[in-house]
């Protein structure tokens, strides 16, 4: 029986030479009626991906791409001289993710922007300091009356004189 590793079921294929690896991944290919990589190394990875895991099972309608890179770092780990493709397969992998998971991705970078953001206004305001901000659909100046880590409450006056506290992410204010 072969042996396995958590991820693949390559045990047999680990002391195989890189040369001969190479040309079982372009008879993969060539059996397969797949249009060939010109690079050899990008052939066995998916080679090693796609025939010894079950990579392609589990991937089928998922949300993420977590086993992708588990599955290369198992492939690095056993064949050292893979390693640099693996980096560089992940590295690009995000081009090949599903527009669900690419917009989720998008999303979380953009909230991380926000807070960094927010957390550097945080830094140029204090308590009864003036700001501008954007209250249904008008800037208003309006005063700090409290601070969290990314948060501040801020006490608009109205109209008829009386004042209104609105609650706002920090990155959504300007000093005054």
């Amino acid at each position: 029986m072969a042996e396995t590793n958590e991820v693949g079921r390559w045990g047999e294929l680990v002391g195989v030479s890189p040369h001969e690896l190479v040309e079982m991944a372009r008879q993969r290919t060539d059996a397969l009626g797949l249009a060939p990589s010109s690079n050899d190394d990008r052939n066995v990875v998916n080679m090693l991906r796609h025939d010894y895991t079950d990579y392609d099972w589990h991937v089928q309608g998922t949300k993420t791409d977590r086993l992708y890179a588990q599955v290369l770092d198992a492939i690095a780990c056993d064949f050292p001289w893979l390693a640099a493709q693996c980096e560089k397969d992940k590295a690009t992998h995000h081009g090949r993710l599903s527009i669900g998971v690419q917009a989720r991705r998008g999303a979380h970078i953009a909230a991380q922007r926000r807070q960094v953001e927010a957390r550097a206004t945080i830094k140029r305001l204090s308590i009864g300091g003036k700001v501008l901000v954007n209250w249904r659909g008008r800037q208003r100046e309006g005063e700090v009356v409290e601070m969290r880590r990314t948060r501040i409450r801020v006490a608009l006056p109205l109209d008829d004189g009386a004042i209104h506290v609105i609650d706002r992410s920090a990155h959504e204010v300007q000093p005054g």
